[in-house]
């Protein structure tokens, strides 16, 4: 029973967060009434708004990540490229969320994301480097693409990339694979 109020609470955050673009927008009121429960439920089970909101993000992000790995006969790096692309095309749709979420899940959050980056990397290098080295060039991927959506201004100013153009993104996400698979 308690776990079903959890999972409400966690489904009406991704539902809130998917429907607008304003964070503010996402009020505890706004989560109990749409989970149906007391509100007290929010702090109760997840400790504050915000970190109920975190873990909102994390689960969104996630499900832009594929769970299959790569394919066989198929272009591992262009499968990653797409991979990535993708994430990076769906979760800049919450770039105003993103700028709660991403701190906590880089410094805060167990390395989640990272694990399903690492099949393509660990199948393209085929044991030419060792796995530790694979997992931490899938940490080091997604955790430069997430501070890079954080820090989408810097990028920008720095880079004279705009992430937020598709095929700017493109070529953003294809220039990280081309360095990762030296």
């Amino acid at each position: 029973m308690s776990s079903d109020k959890k999972a409400k609470i966690l489904k009406a955050a991704i539902s809130l967060l998917e429907n607008t673009t304003n964070t503010k927008d996402v009020t505890t009121r706004a989560i109990a009434e749409t989970a149906d429960v007391n509100p007290a439920m929010i702090n109760y089970y997840y400790g504050s708004k915000d970190t109920l909101l975190v873990s909102a993000m994390k689960s969104i992000l996630n499900d832009y990540l594929s769970d299959s790995g790569p394919t066989p006969g198929k272009n591992i790096k262009e499968e990653l490229e797409t991979l990535l692309f993708d994430f990076v095309e769906q979760a800049l749709t919450f770039k105003d969320h993103l700028r709660a979420a991403v701190p906590k899940i880089l410094m805060d959050d167990e390395i989640v994301l990272s694990r399903k980056v690492y099949p393509y990397i660990r199948e393209y290098y085929n044991g030419k480097i060792s796995d530790q080295e694979c997992r931490l060039i899938s940490y080091q991927t997604v955790s430069f693409i997430l501070l890079a959506m954080y820090r989408l201004d810097a990028v920008q100013n720095y880079c004279g990339i705009d992430i937020t153009d598709p095929a700017q993104a493109r070529e953003f996400i294809n220039s990280e694979v081309e360095l990762i698979l030296k």
